[in-house]
Formats: structure tokens, sequence, C-alpha cells
């Protein structure tokens, strides 16, 4: 089993974009969304690639209950090199 995006037409995103803010790191193609007011990390996608879920967001499900399957991010390739980073 592999990691999946949910399709955007089967998506609701929170429904206040200004409770939100986003950042995008690496290939910076991907939306990564925070709440602005506590900072939770809940989902990260956009409309062409669709969007994964921070199961630990989702009411009324134990996320600590689901089998896990470990993702070794550091070897995913790029897209393309982001150059440096201006804040280190």
């Amino acid at each position: 089993m592999s990691a999946k995006y949910i399709p955007a037409i089967d998506f609701t995103p929170h429904n206040n974009p200004n409770d939100m803010t986003v950042y995008r790191w690496n290939d910076r193609v991907i939306d990564g969304l925070f709440c602005k007011a506590c900072g939770i990390f809940p989902y990260f996608g956009n409309e062409e690639w669709g969007y994964r879920v921070n199961l630990g967001c989702v009411e009324g499900l134990d996320a600590l209950s689901l089998k896990v399957e470990v993702l070794d991010g550091r070897s995913l390739p790029l897209a393309e090199d982001p150059g440096p980073c201006p804040g280190r």
C-alpha cells in the first residue's frame, strides 16, 4: 500500500481559507495548509494533485488505532531542485 491523494472532487477544504496559512516546501508545487491560530497541519495538496489529510485532525477517528506505513520522505525525488534555502 502506498500513500494516496484524495481527488480534489472528493475533498472539501476548510470552510474559511482566512483561518489557514499556506507554506510550500521542497518542489514548491503542493500547498501545505496550517491553522493560523494553533499551527496544526490538517492537510496539503491542490486541485491538480489532490489532497492528503492529517488523520489526527479527523473528528471521531482514532488515528493511533490505524495500521501505519512509514515513508522515507528524505529518499523521495524532487520535481526540480529549488536551490538553497534563503533562511539558512
